[in-house]
């Protein structure tokens, strides 16, 4: 992936939107967010001068945290080796009593479908710029890119999104159901 955000990528928010659009309850990307983002966290992907992938790694540490408060024994004796086991097997290792998950997002990613096939390495790239011990990313159980993201053995854990309406039911239009992640 080729990090930036320039002025020659003014329709990056037109791809992303339109990839973004396959999906229920997927944001807008606007000129707003990606400041807040920054737009130095965002990564395109092109091919034979034409764009094909976006992502952007957005560590939200500094506002929004999974904290751990409190460990019941035996977790809590056994943590500082856990984490040592972890750093040595690649996995997330777990924040002392009181600390912040070490984890960044995966935010907005979009690949056009010729994208797929490459989808493995512009993962693997895309997480060598990862700062934190953790990258979190947040796909529909439909979504092309599970079998990639598979092969990185992540922990993942199934979730329900549920649609609220004030004028009756919430109509179901056929998309799979993703909403942003990071945004929730």
């Amino acid at each position: 992936m080729a990090h930036g955000w320039g002025e020659r990528h003014r329709g990056d928010r037109r791809f992303l939107n339109g990839l973004a659009a396959r999906f229920q309850y997927s944001p807008v990307l606007d000129a707003d967010l990606i400041n807040r983002i920054g737009i130095d966290h965002f990564f395109m992907y092109e091919r034979d001068g034409s764009l094909q992938g976006v992502a952007a790694l957005w560590d939200q540490r500094a506002f929004k945290q999974i904290v751990a408060r409190r460990y019941r024994q035996p977790l809590r004796a056994l943590l500082p080796g856990y984490n040592a086991c972890a750093r040595l097997l690649r996995r997330i290792p777990l924040p002392h009593e009181g600390g912040a998950l070490d984890q960044t997002f995966i935010a907005f990613l979009a690949l056009s479908d010729p994208a797929l096939a490459d989808a493995r390495g512009l993962m693997e790239d895309l997480l060598s710029h990862c700062q934190t011990s953790a990258a979190s990313v947040g796909l529909c159980a439909a979504h092309p890119l599970i079998p990639i993201v598979k092969r990185f053995k992540p922990i993942s854990y199934p979730a329900r999104v549920y649609a609220v309406s004030f004028d009756g039911t919430a109509p179901p239009n056929g998309r799979p159901a993703q909403p942003e992640a990071a945004l929730l």
